[in-house]
């Protein structure tokens, strides 16, 4: 067969770590971390003659003048060719088995004390020598998720790219701290990768985290070193969805008794770092300071095998390089709008604009056939183009659930109402639509706005790579291709209302010549004037054979509730708009002019209210 080289950060990296995992016979029980290596020095050995007697002579290796050496010949590879060359000879110095992935033959006989499944086909080292080449970084918060499905629970949010940098820092010290020991080679060797990058980072250093990126080495390394590090099935059986003994990329080579140089060196680290800073704080139901915290490093969760990690990172990283969420608008930018109508606003924010959230997912890179077939046995790569019907979820919350429904965003909703797409459409995208409030009187009051909030939007994209890889990697996709959309709602806050001078006038000649003078006035305090009671004061002038009567009153009214005014026969009503007004409708007595009498007086805002504008409605 042929494997094809996938020229994509990350997509075939580790593709066929995978490869070698499915297809291999059991050579023993399992190991651990501990047993793939310990502090003992790296030695070489090799058995000379002297004086006719054969005998073994043995010497301390300098990991650190070894990592020096192979990381200079990767950088100085002028080819693929030259840096497949290059990467073998890592392989070998690792003690990493690989295998021609036609013939199953060994090319590097690497440590028979490594778990079942490491074994590396040849194609995957092809791969990375052209990635090397081509200079294509990872970043650490992108490693984070990855190294999280290894090494956390699904309870705990995935390790930042901060946390990460903390994690490796902490390897590269500890390696450099003791560089004749066998396991300080891998991480002495992407401290000297950096080094040799065109763009020169030190492992080291303080540097920010998000200005580290890491080559695609240097990433197979670390990701390489955990699932071969964390404990492994106690029974020889291989996990029970590998169907065959023999097929595609199957390796039935050879392997040395020399001991392993690879496998555990960051988890060792992540557990000395774990203990000098806490990851998780209290309220994710860990002490940080407690030793369970370091327990979380030292398995998977949920009952799986690290015979699985390479279907765990093989989907990681298909789906990570190989799926592609397109985004609008840009992820860059706040989206912004103010409550509507259209009106005048001083901060420019378009009064009354919809937003509009998109995402359109598909598969960017058509991967090879012999890889399809390579890994058919447990998972399903869908071919290049876009991918309809994928569920996809909008939440206000990164990490864990949401109360959400009928497109409905919790935080959203307090100041707009929104509609979204469940799932993805024939042509890949889902869609979430909010619309702001409306003032009722726009343009009053002070111009504030909400607190910046952010729309999460994550395709679950498990359900497509077969239910075996879904009940593998259903938790650790929680940081892979969620879409973050931050958003500003600008509006109007009054701190009250208040009108005053409407009045209205009756005459009646049956009788005494009677004239009636109504004038009203009041006021609210708060920002909704629909939200409560208004205090409402009415004067009365009664004119009737010559004598006049004044009277009054206070009383309450209800623009939801209420109907009738309790001291006289009228209505009263607000007309919203730019230009606010009071209207009052009186409906009077036979022979009693006019009959009907409507008049109005404008609402303006009411000042000596007290200031409302830090509350949010």
């Amino acid at each position: 067969m042929t494997c094809h080289v996938v020229r994509r950060a990350g997509a075939a990296v580790v593709v066929f770590v995978l490869l070698g995992a499915i297809t291999m016979q059991p050579r023993h029980s399992g190991a651990n971390a501990a047993s793939l290596h310990g502090p003992a020095p790296a030695r070489t050995c090799k058995t000379v003659k002297k004086h006719g007697k054969k005998t073994k002579v043995c010497k301390t290796v300098n990991e650190n003048s070894q990592a020096t050496s192979l990381a200079a010949a990767l950088a100085r590879g002028g080819s693929d060719t030259a840096r497949y060359a290059a990467l073998l000879q890592i392989m070998k110095a690792l003690r990493i088995t690989v295998f021609n992935a036609d013939s199953g033959k060994s090319i590097v006989a690497g440590s028979s004390k490594m778990p079942a499944g490491s074994e590396v086909p040849d194609v995957l080292l092809k791969t990375l020598a052209g990635q090397y080449g081509s200079h294509e970084g990872v970043s650490l918060d992108g490693l984070g998720v990855e190294v999280s499905a290894l090494i956390v629970k699904n309870t705990l949010a995935p390790l930042t790219g901060t946390q990460t940098w903390g994690i490796l820092q902490e390897a590269v010290k500890e390696a450099k701290a003791a560089p004749t020991a066998g396991y300080s080679l891998d991480p002495l060797l992407l401290y000297h990768l950096g080094l040799d990058d065109p763009t020169p980072i030190d492992l080291s250093s303080t540097a920010p985290a998000g200005s580290v990126q890491l080559d695609a080495v240097q990433s197979f390394l670390i990701l390489y070193d955990l699932a071969v590090g964390l404990p492994q099935p106690t029974s020889a059986r291989r996990a029970n969805f590998v169907a065959a003994d023999s097929g595609p990329c199957t390796w039935h080579g050879k392997t040395t008794n020399q001991p392993a140089k690879v496998g555990g060196s960051f988890l060792k680290a992540a557990r000395t770092w774990v203990q000098n800073n806490p990851i998780w704080p209290s309220n994710d139901g860990i002490d940080p300071s407690d030793a369970a915290v370091i327990d979380v490093l030292s398995g998977l969760s949920g009952g799986i095998k690290s015979i699985q990690n390479a279907i765990n990172i093989v989907a990681m990283f298909i789906i990570e390089h190989g799926l592609q969420v397109d985004t609008t608008p840009d992820t860059a930018t706040t989206s912004r709008t103010h409550y509507g109508p259209p009106h005048a606003t001083s901060n420019g924010d378009a009064a009354g604009k919809v937003l509009t959230f998109k995402i359109r997912v598909s598969m960017k890179d058509e991967f090879p056939d012999a890889l399809r077939n390579c890994v058919s046995r447990v998972m399903t790569i869908p071919r290049q183009g876009v991918l309809a019907n994928i569920p996809v979820k909008w939440s206000s919350v990164a990490y864990g659930t949401d109360d959400m429904g009928n497109g409905t965003v919790i935080g959203m909703d307090k100041y707009g109402t929104s509609t979204s797409d469940a799932q993805t459409n024939a042509g890949g995208e889902a869609s979430f639509t909010f619309t702001p409030n409306t003032e009722v009187f726009p343009g009053m009051g002070k111009e504030v706005e909400s607190p910046p909030g952010e729309l999460y939007a994550q395709p679950q994209v498990e359900s497509i790579f077969g239910p075996g890889v879904a009940k593998v990697i259903e938790y650790t996709l929680s940081g892979l291709h969620r879409t973050t959309f931050p958003w500003v709602v600008s509006y109007h806050q009054p701190r009250g209302f208040q009108f005053s001078g409407l009045s209205s006038q009756v005459h009646t000649t049956l009788g005494v010549d009677t004239t009636d003078t109504v004038t009203l006035q009041g006021h609210y305090c708060g920002s909704d004037p629909y939200g409560g009671d208004w205090q409402i004061t009415q004067n009365t002038v009664i004119v009737s054979g010559g004598k006049t009567e004044t009277g009054g009153g206070t009383f309450a009214w209800n623009f939801k509730t209420d109907t009738t005014a309790p001291l006289y026969g009228y209505f009263l009503e607000l007309v919203p708009g730019p230009n606010p007004q009071m209207k009052m409708t009186t409906k009077a007595a036979p022979n009693i002019a006019p009959a009907v009498q409507t008049t109005m007086g404008p609402i303006t805002e009411d000042k000596d209210c007290p200031d409302n504008s830090a509350t949010s409605p």
